[in-house]
């Protein structure tokens, strides 16, 4: 869905869809930021977010992790990382 939405986002938002306030709140956030709430598992990016974070397309410019580790796995972020500062 963010794919068809937000082609070219200039940031993405992620969120475990398990903690209902933090993707709650983050999507809010994101949206002012011009980017969609993503929903991984707090221990696991998706194959599909991994696609959709490295197509070619304007560089994402931010990414906001809402939950902090308690919420999202340190090595989601670092996959996140690694993938939009390629």
């Amino acid at each position: 869905m963010a794919k068809r939405l937000v082609p070219d986002p200039p940031a993405i938002g992620l969120a475990t869809g398990f903690r209902f306030p933090d993707a709650l709140i983050g999507g809010v956030h994101v949206d002012r930021h011009g980017g969609p709430i993503l929903l991984p598992r707090p221990d696991e990016l998706p194959a599909v977010v991994q696609t959709y974070l490295g197509d070619d397309r304007v560089p994402i410019i931010a990414g906001y992790l809402y939950g902090g580790v308690a919420a999202l796995e340190e090595s989601v972020r670092t996959a996140v990382d690694a993938i939009i500062h390629s």
